[in-house]
């Protein structure tokens, strides 16, 4: 991963009463865009990802097509359980399912987010859902 991530900013807030200029007022805005609902799912340790890409480094999948190459914001492994859950786990379905379940991922991660196992709850729940070509589920 990078030493620092890019998402990393530093605000210095409003001007002091001995500041020459500065801003008279500082806005903070937080969106949620749907992560406080994740937060209540058995998949809130995936909002624990820092964004380093140490997992789409490390895996073979992703190694080999690129992180952006499945079209959604989120690449690597840990786009494919973030991806899903913000959007629409059946517009996304394919996603889970773009992993080789190695667990190169998790290995790698320095925050630990069982990526593997959370894939694979993503699996089921499609599979579930019967949003699994039948390709994907034979055995």
């Amino acid at each position: 991963g990078q030493r620092l991530t890019s998402y990393v900013h530093v605000f210095g807030g409003v001007a002091l009463p001995d500041d020459p200029d500065g801003p008279d007022y500082q806005y903070v805005i937080f969106l949620d865009n749907g992560r406080s609902k994740i937060y209540q799912s058995e998949y809130a340790e995936s909002l624990l990802c820092i964004r380093c890409g140490a997992c789409l480094n490390a895996c073979p999948v992703y190694q080999n097509v690129g992180g952006h190459s499945y079209g959604w914001v989120y690449p690597g492994p840990i786009g494919a359980i973030i991806t899903p859950l913000l959007t629409d786990i059946h517009s996304a379905a394919p996603l889970p399912h773009a992993s080789s379940l190695c667990g190169a991922c998790k290995q790698a991660c320095p925050v630990d987010i069982d990526i593997p196992d959370m894939l694979l709850k993503l699996r089921a729940d499609l599979v579930a859902e019967h949003d699994t070509p039948f390709s994907l589920t034979a055995g």
